[in-house]
């Protein structure tokens, strides 16, 4: 029984791992392209928007059961927007963007980034930790170790057991 949730745990957390990804990568880049339809929509009306304006639309926006996503917004000359750290308004971003989605390292921590330049050369970035993304296999991992773990000690018990009450009545023969 061990060795079976062994194999099993061998062969469906990787592939859970990749799926998690997936599901995540699409989700942060419909996420992205839905409030760039919105922003885009609002930039319409105004030229430029406050802080507050971008806050009004942005301040909610997370991943599903990531707590370490967010919304942020740099303008066409790479300064910062809207951020959830209020303090990082007005910093210069270097980054050029190239793809929708990519993943990166921030101090440290690998995160990954869904984006969309907007009608007015802003890009909303919707970003999060992988490591947040990843607790959901990991428990998994420890999970099913822990399963295997108990099934072999359950298992070489219930061996041991065996073993005492076929060797029992050979002893009272004797």
């Amino acid at each position: 029984g061990a060795v079976i949730s062994a194999v099993t745990m061998l062969m469906i957390v990787p592939r859970s791992t990749k799926q998690i990804e997936l599901m995540t990568q699409n989700e942060m880049t419909n996420l992205v392209q839905a409030y760039s339809t919105d922003l885009n929509d609002k930039l319409m009306e105004k030229r430029v928007l406050s802080y507050d304006g971008y806050a009004n639309i942005l301040r909610n926006v997370k991943i599903s059961g990531l707590d370490t996503s967010y919304a942020y917004l740099v303008d066409k000359e790479g300064i910062m927007r809207f951020h959830p750290t209020e303090s990082k308004i007005g910093m210069k971003k270097g980054e050029n963007v190239t793809k929708d989605f990519v993943t990166y390292e921030f101090k440290g921590e690998m995160k990954y980034a869904a984006y969309h330049v907007l009608n007015d050369k802003s890009v909303l970035i919707i970003t999060a930790d992988r490591g947040d993304m990843m607790s959901v296999p990991n428990s998994m991992w420890v999970r099913g170790i822990s399963v295997a773990a108990i099934g072999i000690i359950l298992s070489v018990l219930v061996g041991l057991l065996a073993v005492v009450l076929i060797i029992r009545p050979l002893v009272s023969l004797t």
